[in-house]
């Protein structure tokens, strides 16, 4: 079986599947994909495959306040830095996904902390730490 990256048509498909199967677990319903996500979506390469499209769809559900799933829910594909070892490539992509996604989920609970550690699923200790180990600035989220 080619790639899901090598399967466009099925790619729209699938994320619609499983953004329904997510929503369905998290009781949301009327949750869809705007057209940035779609594009999104399709400019990324998919590496991980169906298992990796499947875990950003429900990643995406989670992360959204509203019915629309947008281009900022879904965490875009980090660019590997020329000259630099995988290794280290990794925790820095790591760490801007993260410190973005913390930032969104701030921005969408206006700073409220436990909101956003619930839309995140960790526990409000948890996103403290990452805040404090991130260096997030906390008082200034609109």
């Amino acid at each position: 079986m080619p790639p899901l990256r090598e399967r466009l048509d099925d790619l729209l498909l699938l994320a619609e599947h499983f953004l329904k199967k997510s929503a369905a677990r998290m009781n949301r319903s009327g949750l869809y994909l705007t057209t940035d996500a779609k594009n999104c979506l399709l400019a990324h390469s998919w590496p991980g495959n169906v298992r990796e499209l499947e875990n950003a769809l429900e990643r995406a559900c989670a992360l959204a306040d509203g019915n629309a799933i947008n281009a900022e829910h879904l965490v875009p594909a980090a660019p590997v830095l020329p000259g630099a070892d995988q290794e280290s490539n990794l925790r820095q992509i790591l760490h801007r996904a993260e410190r973005a996604i913390i930032e969104a989920a701030l921005r969408r609970t206006a700073g409220n902390i436990s909101r956003a550690a619930a839309a995140l699923g960790v526990s409000r200790q948890h996103l403290h730490n990452r805040i404090k180990k991130l260096k997030l600035n906390t008082s200034r989220r609109v």
